[in-house]
């Protein structure tokens, strides 16, 4: 089984969200941890990041993270609005 880790952004955005939204992220993020690359149109790896990135489209959100096969754990990197995702990007490399 995967071990899921969140970086400090990730953590504070999902605290923050309520009702629907909220666990709608909370089942993609039991999703990936027990599939943490998926086939099909919700995941795709992220290019030009400076470590490789997957990213799961959640609605309007995006859930960006990193797997580490050694050490069997998933780390969320951020929770992030889709219009704002190249920008966070940036921001994060």
């Amino acid at each position: 089984m995967w071990r899921v880790e969140f970086a400090s952004q990730a953590a504070r955005v999902l605290r923050k969200l309520r009702g629907m939204e909220r666990q709608r992220l909370i089942e993609a993020i039991d999703a990936i941890q027990a599939e943490p690359r998926p086939a099909g149109k919700h995941v795709k790896a992220l290019e030009g990041a400076a470590e490789p990135l997957l990213r799961y489209r959640v609605g309007e959100r995006r859930i960006v993270y990193a797997v580490n096969d050694a050490k069997s754990v998933i780390v969320i990197r951020g929770i992030v609005a889709r219009k704002d995702l190249d920008t966070w990007l940036r921001g994060n490399q």
